[in-house]
């Protein structure tokens, strides 16, 4: 439960302490593209006895991509209707991890990248995820007001992060946002060769 409090104290959302992500069991797989109403998706890296699993009602999940050897794995949805994106992604390391190390790793490699002034929120690191929040105002010099929002897990020499994004972004999205992040969880599973179709 500590998690959850250290996590709505973290993205503001009233009542969230009702939310509780539990790492329980669930299926892997990486599908056909699924469309607006599916409940969860999973992601699994060939080898691995485990999954990611990732509740995202109403998006469309339109594009999969996994590497030739299997080390690393990537998803994009949306959700037109309301503007948010979401994208996922795997990736296995050459040493063991943890969702602080992952997320660190993320800002050293990728996260300072872009030319657009940030306000930037402090990251936090609820119970097993670390979390870093961002608000982009513009994009050059046209107001989006676009928040970013990111979640990262690390077990074993994997990392995996998922990016929450809403253009025009408004106080009352922050309760879709966090339900999503909560419901992140893994998911013991038979190690596979190769993706489950």
């Amino acid at each position: 439960m500590k998690c959850c409090r250290d996590l709505a104290r973290y993205i503001g959302l009233i009542g969230f302490l009702t939310i509780c992500p539990a790492m329980s069991a669930g299926s892997a797989q990486q599908s056909p593209s699924q469309t607006a109403g599916t409940r969860s998706y999973q992601m699994q890296l060939p080898g691995q006895g485990w999954s990611v699993e990732v509740d995202l009602p109403g998006f469309t999940i339109d594009r999969k991509i996994t590497q030739p050897q299997g080390q690393t794995m990537s998803m994009m949805g949306q959700r037109p209707d309301i503007g948010m994106y979401v994208s996922m992604f795997m990736e296995a390391r050459s040493k063991p991890v943890t969702s602080k190390s992952c997320r660190d790793d993320f800002w050293a490699r990728r996260g300072k990248r872009s030319p657009s002034k940030k306000i930037t929120i402090e990251p936090s690191a609820p119970g097993p995820m670390s979390l870093n929040k961002r608000l982009q105002p513009d994009r050059q010099g046209i107001p989006i007001n676009q928040q970013h929002t990111f979640g990262f897990l690390g077990r074993d020499n994997v990392c995996t992060e998922i990016h929450i994004s809403k253009i025009k972004f408004q106080p009352h999205e922050t309760q879709l946002v966090g339900e999503i992040l909560s419901s992140l969880r893994f998911s013991e599973r038979h190690p596979t060769s190769v993706m489950t179709p």
